[in-house]
């Protein structure tokens, strides 16, 4: 099982603490990743995380999966660690090869580059079912 294809998109939105009516702060703070996972060609899986909270010079985001029976563990980390007064919110892209259809426990971490997998770090950790003929799409439990 491998990873391919991982693209970032741009900024969508950025605010920050100082400069951003509080409101609007706290709708965007607030906001719920969610994964998105599209049955693609034989054994391929398409995945989509969309408003990934970070903070605002990621440079690009990576995604590494590993498997251990009927275990999936899903890492998105950032290039680079940078302190910023602000943050953005990010879409993520990319393919997982040989994934077959099946039940899963998934467990999926946001870390910082240092990929440290702690409780603090897991934003998902739940059942899923890929199935071949149809797309799940999954809110995970934090930001």
């Amino acid at each position: 099982m491998s990873i391919s294809e991982v693209n970032t998109s741009d900024c969508k939105t950025s605010v920050s603490r100082a400069d951003t009516r509080p409101e609007y702060y706290q709708e965007i703070s607030e906001k719920r990743t969610t994964l998105t996972l599209i049955p693609g060609v034989t054994n391929e899986v398409v995945g989509q995380f969309t408003d990934v909270q970070d903070n605002c010079i990621i440079g690009r985001f990576h995604v590494d999966i590993t498997r251990n029976d009927d275990e999936l563990v899903l890492i998105i980390y950032p290039e680079l660690d940078m302190l910023t007064d602000c943050v953005c919110l990010y879409d993520i892209g990319f393919k997982v090869k040989e994934l077959e259809a099946g039940s899963y426990h998934l467990k999926v971490y946001h870390t910082t580059s240092k990929r440290n997998l702690d409780k603090s770090n897991m934003i998902y950790n739940g059942s899923i079912k890929i199935d071949s003929q149809r797309s799940i799409t999954i809110p995970m439990d934090k930001r």
